[in-house]
C-alpha cells in the first residue's frame, strides 16, 4: 500500500465520526453498500464484482 498523497486530509476525525480512505479489509462491507438496490437507485450505480471495486 503507497503513502497518501502529501496534503491528504484524510484520516479526518470529528467527536461522532471518523473520516479515512478504504482499506482492502473493508470489501465486504463495500460490496453490502453497493449491492443495496435502495441506495443503487439513488446512486446510479449497479452491483460490482470484488476484482472491479476500487
Amino acid at each position: 500500500m503507497s503513502a497518501p498523497p502529501a496534503g491528504d486530509p484524510l484520516p479526518w476525525r470529528a467527536a461522532r465520526v471518523t473520516l479515512r480512505r478504504l482499506r482492502a479489509d473493508d470489501l465486504a462491507r463495500f460490496q453490502a453498500y453497493r449491492g443495496d438496490p435502495d441506495v443503487g437507485r439513488y446512486q446510479g450505480w449497479e452491483p460490482t464484482t470484488d476484482a472491479d471495486a476500487p
